[in-house]
């Protein structure tokens, strides 16, 4: 297992596990090749025997806090520690660039990101109802660094 930034070639299997990991909301191709130019992107990929098992995308902004925007791992990688390693290694690239807080949206339904990020010191903010495409409601949680 090793984690890396994504490069133009992860792309296609990326897009792949986006696909089969929504319902809705899916980011495009053309969104993840923009996020590979981001500067305020941290877009970094998972890997087994260098194929792409699946990626967190988080962006930064100017005023120090960062959202995780996404995290997807293919459906035969989940529960095998590749959510933790990408969060971890997020949450290392994001304390590098002396951000405060880290945000992010979760469905409500899925308690198991839901316990994955508490097991991290996220906390419960807020409910967002109808938030998702598709109706479904979110969770917004945070998390402050110690920077």
């Amino acid at each position: 297992m090793t984690v890396c930034k994504t490069s133009a070639l992860d792309l296609k299997a990326l897009q792949e596990i986006e696909n089969s990991s929504f319902s809705s909301d899916h980011i495009s191709a053309r969104q993840m090749r923009y996020h590979l130019k981001n500067p305020r992107a941290i877009f970094l990929v998972s890997k087994e025997n260098n194929k792409a098992t699946g990626y967190i995308l988080a962006l930064t902004h100017v005023q120090g806090y960062a959202r995780i925007y996404s995290l997807a791992v293919s459906s035969d990688h989940r529960g095998k520690g590749y959510g933790r390693m990408l969060i971890n290694s997020a949450i290392k690239k994001i304390e590098e660039k002396n951000i405060v807080k880290i945000n992010l949206e979760v469905d409500q339904a899925d308690a198991k990101t839901i316990s994955l990020y508490q097991s991290f010191g996220f906390e419960y903010v807020s409910v967002l109802p109808k938030y998702y495409a598709d109706g479904r409601t979110a969770i917004k949680m945070s998390k402050v660094l110690n920077g």
